[in-house]
């Protein structure tokens, strides 16, 4: 019964559906698959242990050998958060970009080459696209009832020398007469709403494992490598900072940091 319920932390999940339920438990096992849950190993237990009760009661057997063993969960590998050069060589390739129009075209790379959270960019408006002395960028704010998670998230973000080159300014220019950059609706609160189901699905539909919030880890990780300081990665990114000097002077006017913001921009090469 042991090895019974340690087998059973490593049984797949829906096993009896899908292309699983032509398979054999070892070709399963061998790929990625997800384990049933504690509840369900712990509903079968309980359901086998009241079946021993029985035979214990009518004399079968002499004790109920469940008595006291309980599911383990299985451990899990901690889920890829930061997306590996095959991901984005995945996505961004121009076979696949050549695929996707509008916000589903956008939206990604500009994860990509400013780190920006998704609910940040599906919110823009044209209006929010702005130049200063010759450096492009847009504001994250949130005015007109816009989510932010918090008030360091409220920033300038400077617009990538990649992006201009694919046209992103262009693009803004084409929308001045709407309401939002991308032709997305206010769901549930959020304007990433649907672009972030559609990114979940199309993203697994290609065997890619991070998440568009990924692409923050992936942004910060390689300004890291490249050896930008951490202020200007949290100036980018919307971060509060770690330590007690970073708290300083954050109510300065944060045009006058928009320089050191795009040098640290151009250093992402992908």
């Amino acid at each position: 019964m042991r090895d019974f319920v340690a087998a059973l932390a490593s049984y797949p999940s829906r096993r009896s559906l899908g292309k699983m339920a032509s398979m054999t438990l070892t070709q399963i096992q061998s790929g990625d698959y997800q384990p049933i849950s504690i509840r369900t190993q712990s509903n079968i237990i309980t359901l086998l242990s009241a079946f021993a009760n029985w035979l214990v009661g009518h004399g079968y057997i002499e004790s109920n050998p469940l008595a006291g063993i309980k599911p383990k969960a299985q451990k899990q590998a901690a889920k890829q958060k930061t997306w590996s050069q095959e991901d984005i060589a995945l996505w961004f390739s121009p076979e696949h970009l050549d695929t996707l129009q509008g916000w589903q075209y956008w939206l990604p790379l500009m994860g990509l080459y400013t780190g920006a959270r998704l609910e940040e960019l599906a919110a823009l408006k044209a209006t929010d696209i702005h130049e200063h002395e010759g450096i492009a960028y847009f504001e994250v704010h949130d005015r007109d009832g816009r989510h932010i998670k918090n008030a360091a998230s409220s920033r300038l973000v400077p617009i990538h020398s990649r992006l201009v080159d694919l046209g992103f300014l262009e693009f803004v220019e084409g929308r001045k007469d709407h309401e939002r950059l991308f032709e997305l609706r206010r769901i549930q609160g959020r304007y990433g709403f649907n672009s972030s189901k559609w990114f979940g699905r199309h993203r697994k539909k290609l065997g890619i494992t991070p998440d568009f919030h990924g692409l923050r880890h992936t942004v910060a990780e390689s300004l890291r490598l490249a050896g930008v300081q951490g202020h200007a990665i949290s100036w980018l990114l919307g971060h509060s900072g770690a330590t007690m000097t970073d708290h300083y002077g954050r109510d300065g006017n944060p045009i006058h940091r928009l320089p050191l913001v795009r040098e640290a921009v151009e250093k992402l090469v992908f």
